[in-house]
């Protein structure tokens, strides 16, 4: 009898011993926001990254698939932890519950890794204020790649930037790109209202740049490489940015990108929505706001949107492809814009406003709507269908029958074997 108690306790000890360590937890499986593990890996980590991101998976069941991304929290850490790594999203994710993002990487510690979203969707991205330089998903990348991703951004909520006294930049992928290359993006929004943006302070400082656009904020190619790319990527938002901010208040807006600058080039893109930039000196364009510094291109781009730049002291001035030039080219390009339109001192036109003397700028073979109104200080100004210049800021005169055409943008050397493909429903070139 002692000895079948004996056998008895020590497999019961047995039996607790096997208990104890037969169940185990992958930290990273289960990881909160903040990197605590509150809740169990099927979902449920709660966890804030500075107190403003909180969720639950994000409201999708998607279990961790770490180190590649397969819900909200996969991507609130993985990037954070591993900035210089390649990173894969794995099925389409919804930040619903992320009420105010935090951008990933800043100038301090940047994201220099590769980001493949391999088709799929980043839901309810949402930004209500921030103080940070820069501002997007992704908040500052150097030599970095970030390509096959689609971002659905909240548009019905304002954006209240606050730097005081310094330049911000705000793009709905990436706030400032350096050196990078950005490759089959679509940006659209939640809504038909567009993003607003706008930057307030204080500040007596005399000038201090927002630059806001549909992909990235500010696009560098001068530091690394002089390169700098954005590539068969569109932007279906509208947006509407303002800045308040210092004595000196410029905005620069575009479809795709705010400013251009230096070794930069965005080839084979498009923007379909409404650009709207307000300050004291302004400037905004369907494809880009501000293009400047040597060898800077756009090339087979169009933009269909209603471009406005309205200032309160200095110049404005707005472009169906750029709002205001300097030292760069524009080739191949059609502005399908409806208007264009300046207020105050400056000027307007169907392709872009040229503020430097004669020759700094290369204009190649572009093509604008005949009817496309543009407008100063709410004036139509014919002027610009006069010139009908494929080398100049109007553009060459194209029906809008003819801008339903494929053979129009074939002619301009535009390949609709693989990059694009004409939308039958709108009658647009759409990227494949």
């Amino acid at each position: 009898m002692k000895n079948i108690v004996k056998l008895l306790s020590i497999a019961l000890v047995l039996g607790v011993l096997v208990g104890c360590g037969g169940a185990s937890y992958d930290d990273d499986t289960i990881r909160g926001a903040n990197g605590t593990n509150n809740g169990t890996n099927n979902g449920t980590n709660n966890g804030t990254n500075n107190g403003t991101n909180n969720g639950t998976n994000n409201g999708t069941n998607n279990p961790s698939c770490f180190p590649n991304i397969c819900n909200g929290d996969d991507l609130n850490n993985s990037i954070r932890d591993d900035l210089n790594g390649t990173h894969e999203l794995e099925n389409d994710i919804d930040l619903g519950n992320y009420t105010n993002w935090e951008p990933i990487g800043n100038e301090s510690n940047p994201f220099t890794g590769i980001f493949n979203g391999n088709g799929h969707t980043i839901r309810g991205l949402k930004f209500t204020h921030s103080s940070a330089k820069h501002i997007g998903l992704f908040g500052y990348i150097r030599g970095a790649t970030i390509k096959n991703l689609k971002v659905e951004v909240v548009s019905n909520s304002p954006v209240d930037l606050s730097r005081n006294g310094e330049d911000q930049s705000f793009g709905v992928l990436v706030g400032y790109a350096n050196g990078s290359t950005i490759s089959k993006i679509t940006i659209s929004s939640s809504s038909s209202a567009p993003l607003a943006i706008s930057k307030s302070g204080y500040s007596t400082i005399y000038a201090c740049n927002l630059s806001v656009g549909g992909v990235v904020g500010y696009l560098y190619g001068g530091a690394l490489d002089h390169s700098a790319l954005i590539e068969r990527s569109a932007s279906l938002l509208s947006l509407n940015a303002t800045n308040t901010d210092c004595s000196f208040q410029p905005a620069y807006v575009g479809g795709i990108a705010g400013v251009s600058n230096s070794y930069a080039t965005i080839d084979n893109s498009y923007a379909s929505g409404a650009i709207s930039a307000i300050g004291n000196d302004v400037a905004a364009g369907g494809i880009v706001g501000y293009s400047l510094g040597v060898q800077n291109k756009i090339n087979k781009t169009y933009a269909s949107g209603a471009i406005s730049a309205s200032y309160a002291l200095n110049g404005a001035s707005a472009g169906g492809i750029a709002g205001y030039t300097k030292a760069g080219a524009i080739s191949y390009s059609a502005a399908l814009n409806p208007s264009v339109a300046m207020w105050g001192s400056g000027n307007a036109h169907r392709i872009a406003n040229d503020r430097t003397p004669q020759g700094k700028n290369y204009y190649t073979s572009n093509i604008a709507l005949e009817n496309l109104l543009v407008k100063l200080n709410g004036g139509q100004d014919d002027n610009d269908q006069f010139a009908n210049d494929a080398s100049g800021q109007s553009g060459l005169n194209k029906t809008a029958d003819q801008l339903q055409q494929e053979a129009t943008y074939s002619a301009l050397g535009w390949n609709f074997s693989t990059v694009w493909t004409l939308d039958t429903t709108n009658n647009r070139p759409v990227l494949q």
